[in-house]
């Protein structure tokens, strides 16, 4: 374990020396972040304590692009960066936890900026190939995850500080999840709280934004919304057998300005899981109709642009078990590919239990 984590220190140093090599007009904007990281490991249930047997580690190199300023929204998020990553993080308990190698992108929003300083939040989403996975005769102790592949998740608050030239101190503290959205069982999750320290280096002495004259001028504005999502999950403690589920979603929203949007929806859910759960209540022959429930939500989304992001509170109105919570959640992204089409991803959950990924559809009208 120790000769992988250097192996992998030796490639991080190396790589903007690499990169360094190409022309500084092709690399734009552009930086590389090379950061070591250390944290916990979240015992978000009570039996993940024995597993917690040492402090994480993590290795991570990121590509970014400062925005330019051709679109509007670069200006309203005070010209964010974007790009791509990846982590390499040690769960600290090799037997059964294993590590994971992540790549994602991201984007990385300014709050505090001078020629010497820059504070920001960074969101970044992707996937996770996690080496030990529960399994029923080799490994029945991880009870967090029950697949290889999973996502990655990742929210983190960075200071960058110029150090001299073209190199920065990077420092930052944040939050890091993995899981697979209940496609497979068990799908506890992990949540990883860490800080990190290491060095960006800026490829050009001065980065080129084109800047607006002025923003236009707002409106107020209201959309609706029809959604269609589809997905699958499993049961509890540990099956094989995947069940497929749907929503369909009518949403009523506000745009109250180029960043913010506010809304009210109803959403139409069918579980065919839900038949397990129907027996176990001594519901006998349930029928079609007995998996389908409903309930009401309240949203806020974040616009960046065609591209937003989505987080939803909601509550069941009518639904038939009675082993479900009477509240949901869903967090995810949406992007508009045309003037009424779009596509959605979400994570709908119970609190901090996944229930299932939605992968969707939907018409602006």
């Amino acid at each position: 374990m120790r000769m992988r984590f250097y192996k992998i220190l030796f490639l991080l140093i190396i790589s903007p020396l690499v990169l360094h090599g190409q022309s500084a007009d092709s690399l734009g904007n552009g930086s590389v972040v090379i950061r070591y990281s250390k944290g916990f490991l979240y015992a978000h249930h009570e039996s993940f304590k024995y597993f917690t047997k040492n402090y994480i580690p993590a290795f991570e190199i990121n590509l970014n692009k400062r925005t330019d300023g051709t679109k509007l929204w670069h200006q309203l998020y005070h010209f964010p960066a974007v790009g791509v990553g990846y982590n390499y993080t040690d769960f600290g308990n090799p037997e059964q936890l294993g590590h994971a190698n992540s790549f994602f992108t991201f984007i990385s929003v300014p709050l505090i900026e001078t020629s010497k300083l820059n504070l920001s939040y960074k969101c970044a989403g992707g996937v996770a190939w996690v080496s030990k996975k529960f399994d029923l005769y080799g490994n029945i102790y991880n009870i967090a995850i029950g697949s290889n592949l999973n996502a990655y998740l990742n929210l983190n608050l960075d200071l960058d500080v110029r150090l001299i030239n073209k190199l920065h101190l990077h420092a930052g503290i944040g939050l890091t999840h993995f899981s697979n959205g209940g496609s497979q069982q068990p799908n506890k999750g992990f949540n990883i709280f860490s800080s990190q320290l290491g060095v960006r280096y800026q490829f050009n002495d001065i980065q080129r934004i084109n800047r607006h004259d002025s923003i236009p001028g707002f409106v107020k504005r209201n959309e609706f919304s029809l959604i269609y999502g589809g997905g699958v999950k499993t049961l509890e403690p540990a099956r094989t057998k995947k069940y497929f589920v749907s929503s369909l979603s009518l949403n009523a929203e506000r745009k109250l300005s180029y960043k913010t949007m506010v809304g009210l929806g109803i959403d139409l859910f069918k579980d065919n899981s839900r038949k397990e759960y129907l027996l176990s209540e001594d519901i006998q022959n349930p029928e079609g109709k007995d998996l389908f429930y409903a309930g009401g939500h309240a949203s806020f989304d974040l616009v960046f642009g065609k591209t937003s992001f989505t987080i939803q509170m909601g509550a069941y109105f009518w639904q038939k078990s009675k082993h479900y919570e009477s509240v949901y959640h869903r967090f995810g992204l949406k992007y508009r590919f045309s003037e009424h089409w779009l596509a959605n991803v979400t994570l709908k959950t119970f609190w901090a239990a996944a229930d299932f990924a939605e992968w969707g559809i939907g018409y602006r009208f």
